[in-house]
């Protein structure tokens, strides 16, 4: 017999297509001649700027399905 699948409650059933997250480099990657800025901090700046456009993405999602208040 098959378990039930489980959806996480905080995620709506259709969540939005989200960017893939950026591949952080390997440490073979970096030259170590200490350039400036270095593919790691170049990297962190590409995860960072990853999730803010994820957490708009998921903002913007959220107001979607948010029901408009009642006018009672």
């Amino acid at each position: 017999m098959r378990a039930a699948t489980t959806v996480p409650a905080r995620l709506p059933m259709t969540s939005p297509a989200l960017p893939p997250r950026p591949e952080a480099p390997l440490p073979s990657d970096c030259c170590g001649s200490g350039c400036s800025p270095c593919i790691f901090e170049l990297h962190e700046q590409e995860l960072q700027r990853w999730w803010e456009e994820v957490a708009a993405i998921r903002q913007a999602a959220a107001e979607r399905s948010t029901p408009p208040p009642s006018s009672t």
